[in-house]
């Protein structure tokens, strides 16, 4: 006897034996195959009877073929005397004889197909379906009975529970072990009242099983699993997770209030942060949807202020074009330069209609004031190039990405601050750009490999004196130095954010967690206020959840951070919104200086904690924020190009401060913690303490000058030009530690080796080094080095 394995396309086939001596497969030929009558009798696992010989190569071959019939009462003989032969294993042959008259090859041949391919159940699911469902009350069957149908199975259950629960339970453990589980939560909780001494066995059971049943039945078993110990916690949490997501998702009928034993249960304390999410959806929807929001900022954000580069460029009309055209300057016309000066023209052109876009889709009204440059109209659009319900002036920037520098890049300059008509600071709009060219058609098109994924972002705004009232503000944090700007204003990415109208959601999301904080009674609540950063916290003046188990600098960090906050706010309510990213950025920095300057241990890598949800805590620590500071980048490959895309960061993810709501689309807080990390490990307390002044500059610069005079820059940006392309490089930040220091007190970027910004009179040290870089270029690349190496090799 045997199973119709396979049936090549050449019309021959392979059976696979299930009696007999020998259990090589065995050939069937056209003929055989053909024997076997209809194609569903010569599909694969089909049962054949076979006549087989032996060749003298020793394979097997097939003389007979014909399907088994289940009614063939000889086949049923030989299979009773093989089961005999081969022992009975305690099975009672003669009674089971009788049970199946109209099918007698039934049963031996689910015997002989457990012993031979138990696992098989397409094999033995057929054989099972023909035969009667009142035979499984047999107790012959028992060792078969995992195989019976689930109506079958369940009815003999129930009868075993009505007469003997312990037999009813030994049932279930047999068909979990035989991997043919058939568990109702409703049977288990049966047993459960009958069988206490069992407990744990009916746990292991539902765990193992995953029993079937409502969503609240399965959630009393995994919270039993926990309380017990019973069984992987991890496994439980999921199932949990799971079943209260049931619930939410249920109707409305069956959302009932919340429940207090589920709220004040003891293990929540130790909760992963699916099962308190979850349980927020189902019985705290509002507080589930404001943590959602919050913690959505950077995605939205980005969705509603980036647009893909060439579909806005291909969007620009005629008059688009004309506006630009006006831009061009007279001294770009006839020169090189002429072609890419005419391609960042229009490209700024772009610039300003994303920004209307932007704005308009923030539900303000916006009026296009640059273009009635095309008009004898009055010359406003020589104060604004846009004009916000009416009344507020914007000045539109083209922040233009930099090759190495991305979004992050410094040098984006702001040659003045307009004010309108009546006197009114001008609101700046920096919107961020790739590089552009015009391609050989003459149409406007985005310069690289992989121009579909380059995009114009809206990255915020900002007005005249944001930046200098916050570096006069943190003088109470640091003393640091800042010099009076010069008519050449930088803009860095972190000085900018989202206008207030942006932020809608965010504000409302943050005033409904504020509201709903103050409840901290129920073991949920407590909870569930883990999932929100120590920084918020702070900024909330409630010290946070696990404020013990943080170190002294991050404790500092916050109590420095909450004062300095305080300070900014007016009247007696509680704040319910966040600092804007200028605000925190600059912060970040002075707050390490001050701590720096104490002398104590710095590791500012551990600051990143405070600006995410608590760690999910476990049972065995009430260490959370153990290791939860990420590692300071390695340093990059030297080259002159990096492979980063322009909206990517090596972070990855969404930016830090996000964490409290703050989009940065560049990650610049990122960066800068990453950067500090660099500066304590190569920055000693005893360097340190011997710089008596540090120097930030409001394009972001950090200097540090020493008694002697000797000035040392810590933390900088790259000014430089790729000579190869003539581009900017922008590569940030530059790092002391990371980046070598050149004899003049610059750092040296690796990307382009300047250490003094374009249009800067020129380091002579810098040009030395580039001069050896080139003689060392030219030495590799020329015939007589490449002739050698070849005779070389």
């Amino acid at each position: 006897m045997g199973v119709l394995k396979e049936v090549l396309p050449r019309g021959f086939g392979f059976a696979q034996p299930l009696t007999g001596e020998s259990r090589d497969d065995i050939f069937l030929n056209e003929t055989r195959l053909a024997a076997l009558g209809a194609a569903q009798e010569r599909r694969p696992q089909a049962l054949l009877l076979l006549g087989v010989i032996e060749k003298g190569d020793g394979k097997r071959s097939a003389v007979r073929a014909r399907p088994l019939d289940l009614r063939d009462a000889r086949t049923a003989s030989l299979l009773w005397d093989r089961m005999l032969r081969g022992g009975s294993r305690g099975l009672d042959v003669e009674r089971l004889r009788t049970l199946v008259p109209s099918l007698p090859v039934a049963l031996p041949l689910l015997f002989v197909l457990l012993d031979e391919l138990p696992g098989d159940m397409d094999l033995l699911d057929p054989i099972v379906s023909q035969m009667p469902g009142s035979i499984w009350h047999e107790p012959a069957l028992r060792p078969i009975l995992h195989l019976a149908p689930s109506a079958a199975r369940g009815d003999v259950f129930l009868e075993a529970l009505r007469h003997d629960p312990e037999a009813a339970l030994s049932l279930l453990v047999d068909w979990n072990a035989k991997r043919q589980p058939l568990v109702k939560a409703a049977w288990l909780e049966t047993l459960w009242r009958h069988l206490p001494a069992r407990c744990a066995t009916l746990v292991e059971l539902a765990q193992s099983t995953g029993p079937s049943g409502e969503p609240e039945e399965r959630l009393q078993w995994a919270r039993r699993g926990i309380d017990l110990g019973v069984g992987d916690r991890a496994t439980w949490w999921e199932r949990i997770a799971n079943a209260v997501g049931e619930l939410a998702a249920s109707p409305a009928g069956r959302k009932n209030a919340p429940d207090a034993a589920m709220d004040d249960w003891t293990p929540l304390a130790v909760a992963p942060s699916s099962v308190v999410r979850a349980l927020l959806r189902r019985w705290y929807p509002a507080i589930a949807a404001a943590l959602q929001t919050l913690e959505s900022v950077a995605n939205w954000s980005r969705e509603q202020a980036a647009i893909r580069a060439d579909v806005l460029l291909k969007d620009l009309d005629a008059q688009d074009h004309e506006l630009a055209e006006r831009w061009v300057p007279p001294r770009a016309l006839g020169e090189n330069t002429e072609l890419p000066v005419r391609a960042q023209m229009l490209t700024a052109r772009a610039a300003e209609k994303w920004a209307s876009r932007y704005l308009q889709s923030l539900g303000l009204g916006v009026r296009d004031v640059s273009i009635e440059q095309l008009q004898p109209s009055p010359k406003e659009w020589v104060a604004m190039d846009l004009q916000v319900d009416g009344r507020h002036g914007v000045d539109v920037k083209n922040c233009r990405r930099t090759v190495n520098g991305g979004m992050r890049s410094g040098r984006w300059k702001v040659k003045a601050f307009k004010a309108d008509a009546a006197g009114r600071k001008v609101t700046l709009c920096g919107v961020s750009s790739p590089y552009t060219r015009f391609d050989g058609n003459g149409t406007l098109s985005v310069s690289g490999r992989d121009s579909g994924g380059e995009y114009m972002l809206v990255l915020g705004v900002t007005h005249a004196a944001e930046v200098d009232q916050l570096l006069r503000s943190f003088r109470d944090v640091f003393d640091a130095h800042t010099p009076a700007r010069t008519t050449l204003k930088e803009m860095p990415a972190w000085a900018w954010d989202y206008p207030a109208a942006h932020y809608r959601k965010r504000n409302d999301a943050l005033i409904a967690l504020r509201a709903a904080a103050g409840d901290g009674v129920s073991v949920l609540a407590r909870r569930w206020h883990r999932e929100l950063p120590p920084l918020l916290w702070s900024i909330w003046n409630v010290e946070s959840p696990g404020f013990a188990q943080l170190d002294d600098q991050q404790r500092a960090f916050l109590r420095d951070l909450g004062e300095a906050w305080r300070k900014t706010q007016t009247g007696d309510a509680v704040p319910s919104s966040v600092p804007r990213l200028p605000w925190l950025y600059l912060f970040t920095l002075h707050a390490w200086l001050r701590w720096r300057r104490s002398g104590r241990p710095s590791d500012a890598g551990r600051l990143k904690a405070l600006f995410r949800s608590c760690p999910e805590p476990s049972a065995e620590t009430d260490e959370p924020f153990e290791e939860l500071h990420e590692a300071v980048d390695e340093d990059e490959q030297d080259g002159e190009v990096s492979e980063e895309p322009y909206l990517s960061t090596r972070t990855g993810g969404a930016p830090l401060a996000a964490g409290i709501g703050i989009a940065d689309p560049a990650h610049t807080l990122d960066y800068l913690l990453d950067a500090l990390g660099v500066l304590d490990q190569h920055l000693s307390a005893a360097e340190f303490q011997r710089i008596e002044r540090f120097t930030f500059h409001p394009n972001g610069v950090l200097t540090g000058t020493y008694g002697d005079g000797k000035r040392r820059t810590l933390l900088a940006h790259c000014g430089g030009l790729l000579e190869k392309r003539m581009v900017e490089c922008g590569h940030w930040p530059l790092t002391f530690g990371r980046n070598e220091t050149c004899a003049c007190g610059r750092l040296i970027c690796r990307m382009c080796s300047c250490c003094t910004a374009f249009g800067q009179p020129t380091c002579p040290h810098e040009v030395e080094r580039k001069e050896r870089a080139r003689e060392v270029l030219s030495r590799l690349t020329s015939p007589r080095t490449w002739r050698r190496r070849s005779s070389r090799s």
